[in-house]
């Protein structure tokens, strides 16, 4: 059922603190928990926008809102994490790499046409990040790309668990209008809005 806490047991094997949402906290809480993988779940970003990387004691949460056929699309939000620094130094080599038309450090930067040439599901589409934003009091990227739909993606490394994080948020309505703005320096009050989200997590119980 939508809002319904999911079976969280198997985050008790992970190798470090697992953030999932609390109830009522939307979007998590206007859909249904489709999956929960613990202890190595594949995780981080690749080029398609999918995961690529398995991460050994890590986890992965996601959720989705069912079609009119009962089955399930690909997944609106999900909430990934993985003990060392590796995950997120991964994460941040890809996007720089996505977004080396702009300086390594630049706040904000777009790439209209980051796979040229490319068509076809899995490519990626126009889609810019911001640097130098906050989740859970430490330094977050955002990235907001065209993957078919738009999609909010912040990553995040916690010194403090020695955990590298990332939260996906796609279709999220509240987002609509910076997602029918398209590229615009002017989305950096909803890529602070999506890594908000990331503060309102809580570490699941015996994880």
């Amino acid at each position: 059922m939508v809002g319904e806490a999911p079976d969280l047991s198997c985050l008790q094997t992970i190798h470090g603190p697992a953030l999932v949402p609390p109830a009522g906290l939307q979007p998590f809480a206007s859909l249904i928990e489709v999956n929960v993988q613990g202890a190595g779940p594949r995780l981080g970003l690749s080029e398609g926008g999918g995961f690529a990387s398995t991460y050994p004691g890590s986890y992965g949460l996601e959720f989705d809102n069912p079609d009119m056929n009962g089955s399930f699309n690909i997944p609106e939000a999900s909430i990934e994490g993985a003990p060392s620094r590796q995950m997120y130094a991964n994460d941040t080599a890809f996007l720089l790499g996505t977004y080396a038309n702009c300086a390594a450090d630049a706040a904000y930067c777009a790439n209209p046409n980051p796979q040229p040439g490319c068509a076809g599901i899995g490519c990626l589409g126009p889609g810019e990040i911001f640097r130098h934003l906050s989740a859970r009091g430490t330094d977050a990227v955002v990235e907001h790309i065209q993957i078919g739909a738009w999609n909010w993606i912040v990553v995040w490394f916690d010194g403090n668990s020695q955990m590298s994080y990332h939260l996906i948020d796609a279709k999220d309505p509240t987002l609509a209008s910076s997602d029918a703005r398209g590229l615009s320096a002017d989305n950096v009050t909803a890529a602070n809005q999506v890594a908000a989200l990331a503060d309102k997590l809580i570490i699941a119980n015996g994880s």
